[in-house]
């Protein structure tokens, strides 16, 4: 055992992925089940290369796609805390999506919020002498700032936010629960410090937890196919591409899942270090 030489890098953890994608069977079977599904779309896409609001689909169904693909290998490494934590930015990534989808004209809207942000750092870099700051503090002079300014105050350019999107993309019921839920991992509040601790009877400290775990992976590997899942249905209808029979299977199997959610029992091979 080379886990606490080497930790995840080792091949201890080998042993643990088996086991633990062994239990878990019907979750990860669905991951790589829609997994197949949203690549064999990809490359169906038609995507005109001046409609921005099909090129940032696209776009942003790759980066979905991706993070869906860390989360699974995360969970399956038993890296749960990391795996929340790419999660929560495939939701953010599928609402701005789902919204994209909907609304033709937030296309422009969304690509409008990147000069704020752009105006935002120009800012900073003039406020700090940090040297890696220095190409942005050559090319954002006074000029090229002002000239931001009157282009954003013109077209009423704003920083784009979390929650109102999801209301608009009619995911405010996702905000609500998974993305709020995650967001105590991305912020690193102290309960998310709880899973690496181990207390005593008294509720005291007693030692450290750094292996690991796959409590929640069921509920992390369902929300991951649930969003992946409505970013499908969204994209294939901008898209007009027909799924609907390849879909509506993976919502049975994920409807099929939902009674297991909370519990799953560890065994002993994925239970401890």
């Amino acid at each position: 055992m080379d886990f606490n030489e080497k930790g995840f890098l080792g091949t201890a953890i080998d042993e643990f992925s088996k086991s633990v994608q062994l239990q878990y069977a019907r979750f990860f079977q669905l991951s790589c089940q829609i997994n197949e599904l949203a690549h064999a779309t990809n490359f169906e896409l038609q995507v005109h290369n001046r409609d921005p609001q099909e090129y940032l689909t696209a776009t942003l169904f790759l980066r979905l796609l991706n993070g869906f693909e860390a989360t699974v290998i995360l969970g399956a490494k038993g890296l749960l805390f990391e795996a929340k934590v790419v999660l929560r930015s495939v939701i953010e990534t599928l609402l701005i999506l789902k919204l994209l989808c909907k609304e033709e004209a937030f296309a422009l809207e969304y690509l409008g919020s990147s000069k704020v942000q752009s105006l935002k750092w120009m800012n900073i870099a003039h406020e700090s002498q940090d040297p890696n700051f220095e190409s942005v503090r050559q090319y954002a002079t006074p000029k090229v700032m002002e000239a931001l300014r009157k282009e954003i105050e013109q077209h009423g350019l704003k920083k784009l936010e979390v929650e109102p999107i999801a209301r608009r993309a009619d995911l405010h019921y996702i905000y609500n629960s998974q993305y709020r839920l995650l967001s105590e991992q991305v912020h690193c509040l102290p309960i998310s410090l709880d899973p690496f601790m181990v207390t005593n009877q008294e509720g005291e400290l007693a030692s450290f937890d750094w292996g690991p775990k796959h409590e929640d992976l069921d509920f992390i590997i369902f929300t991951n196919v649930q969003m992946l899942l409505i970013a499908l249905v969204s994209v294939t209808k901008l898209f007009s591409l027909d799924k609907s029979g390849e879909l509506k299977k993976i919502d049975d199997v994920l409807t099929a899942l939902a009674p297991l959610l909370g519990k799953m029992k560890p065994d002993s091979k994925t239970a401890g270090n």
